[in-house]
C-alpha cells in the first residue's frame, strides 16, 4: 500500500468523468459524504470499475470531480453538462494553459495551470497543491481564466476529505493528516 500525504498528492490525467451513463460505461453511486458524493465508473462490457471519482455538483449544469482511474492515473476536472457551455475554456486558444485561482477560506490565493476543455490542474505539483488547500478548508472559490473567458465558482469542502480518501483508497493511496506526517 503507498501513502500519501495531504501535503503531497500524485500525478494528474486526462479527465474521465462521465456525466452519466452512455453505452460503454455507467456511475454507480456509492455514498455521501456532505456536498460530495463517491460514485464508481463501471466498464459495461467487462463489468468492472476503472474509475473512482469525488464528485461536488454546481448548480444544474455541472460539477467538480477528482477522479483516479484504472493506471493510477489522477485528475481534478469541472464540467459544464450545458450545449452553450460545455468547457472553463476558449476553442481557439486550446493550447495555452488556463490560470486558475484556488482561495480556501482566509488563506492566501494559490494558482495552478490548468488544460483545455476542463482541466483545473494539469501538472503532478499542481495537483498536489490544489488537494492539499482543500483537504484543509470549508469553503473553495475557485476562478478560472482562459484568455477573456472568465468563470467563478464556490465549492464546499464539506466531506470532500472523506471523498478524496475513498477516491485515492481505491488506487492504493492512503491520505494522511498533516499531524500524522509530524509525528513520522
Amino acid at each position: 500500500m503507498r501513502t500519501l500525504a495531504v501535503a503531497a498528492v500524485l500525478a494528474a490525467g486526462a479527465p474521465v468523468f462521465a456525466a452519466g451513463d452512455d453505452e460503454n460505461t455507467r456511475d454507480v453511486y456509492v455514498s455521501s459524504h456532505g456536498a460530495w458524493t463517491a460514485r464508481a465508473t463501471v466498464d459495461t462490457f467487462e463489468e468492472r470499475e476503472v474509475a473512482w471519482y469525488a464528485f461536488h455538483r454546481q448548480g444544474d449544469d455541472g460539477g467538480f470531480a477528482l477522479t483516479c482511474r484504472v493506471g493510477d492515473v489522477l485528475s481534478f476536472d469541472a464540467y459544464a453538462d450545458n450545449m452553450f457551455i460545455n468547457s472553463i475554456g476558449l476553442a481557439w486558444q486550446q493550447r495555452q494553459p488556463i490560470v486558475v485561482r484556488v482561495k480556501v477560506d482566509d488563506y492566501p490565493v494559490v494558482e495552478v495551470k490548468g488544460k483545455y476543455p476542463n482541466t483545473i490542474a494539469s501538472r503532478e505539483a499542481d495537483v498536489r497543491k490544489l488537494i492539499a488547500e482543500l483537504t484543509d478548508g470549508e469553503v473553495a472559490r475557485i476562478r478560472t481564466q482562459h484568455g477573456e473567458e472568465q468563470h467563478t465558482f464556490v465549492l464546499s469542502l464539506d466531506g470532500f476529505r472523506e471523498a478524496a480518501a475513498w477516491t485515492l483508497g481505491k488506487c492504493g493511496y492512503v491520505l494522511k493528516d498533516r499531524k500524522d506526517e509530524e509525528e513520522e
